[in-house]
Order: C-alpha cells, then structure tokens, then sequence
C-alpha cells in the first residue's frame, strides 16, 4: 500500500505546473514609473494651486460698496480680514454705521446679523455670528461706535 501510496504521489507531482513567471522588460518598468511620478507630480501641483487660492469675498464686497478708501474701513493684507471702526460721538473719523450693512449685504449674510448689530448696546460686549464660512464679532459704544472684525474662514 505504501508504494501506491508513493505512485501516486509521484504521479500528482507530475502535473505540469503553469508558468507563473511573467517577464516584463525594463523599458516597459521605466515608462509605468514615470507615469506614476508624473500623475503624483501633477496631482500635488493642482493641490498647491487650489489650495493657494485666497477666497475674496471680502474684498469683493469692500469693491461692491466702494469702500476701497473709505476711512474706517481697513483689509488685512491676506484679504481674508475686514476691519469695520465706525465713527462715534467723540470720532472724528470712521466708517458710517450704515456701510455694515452694505458689507453684509455684500457678503450675502442673512439679514437677522445686521438685525443683531442695530440691537447691541454697550452693556453686551463682544458679539458674535457665523454663516458660510464668514465669522464676524462686533461690539458697540456710543462714543467709539461699531467696531467688527470679518474673517474668512472662522
């Protein structure tokens, strides 16, 4: 029995295995690499150069309302932050309260933040609000009047 055994076990080993060695030149090697590297290359640059791109809503709001060289009204020089000082009783300059709301109107912020802004009193201290991706925290006294800062981003 045990040379059946061995029979057939030579017999199984026997069996023609199939190739499993494939062979691929060097040159074709080459060529799938530097694709490789040069999606990867191309791919990181696309995200270099969106990530790159400021968002100018603000500035495109601060053009909107013409209030480039407007006296109280000052951007950062990422053009991602607005600084709103408006002219209070004892100012002699500043921006006027109502060119907030043409700044908000501009940014597309819904209407109850302007709302908000016309309610604080000297007493609440600093304010806050949020909408898509814009933050602005304001306070308000008499003699200073509104001071808001806007942010992209916050």
């Amino acid at each position: 029995m045990d040379e059946n055994f061995a029979e057939e076990t030579e017999s199984e080993s026997a069996v023609v295995q199939p190739n499993t060695n494939v062979s691929i030149s060097k040159d074709l090697l080459m060529k799938i690499g530097v694709g490789a590297l040069s999606l990867v290359v191309v791919l990181g640059l696309i995200f270099v150069v969106l990530g790159n791109r400021s968002d100018s809503r603000i500035s495109d709001a601060v053009a909107s309302c013409g209030y480039e060289d407007s006296s109280g009204i000052t951007m950062a020089e990422d053009g991602q932050t607005l600084l709103f000082d408006g002219r209070g009783d004892e100012d002699y300059t500043g921006a006027d309260f109502s060119d907030v709301e043409c700044l908000l109107t501009s940014l597309e912020a819904p209407s109850t933040i302007y709302q908000q802004m016309l309610r604080t009193s000297s007493l609440m201290g600093l304010q806050n609000a949020n909408w898509d991706g814009i933050s602005v925290s304001w306070s308000y006294h008499p003699n200073s009047s509104l001071f808001a800062t806007f942010k992209i981003g916050e």
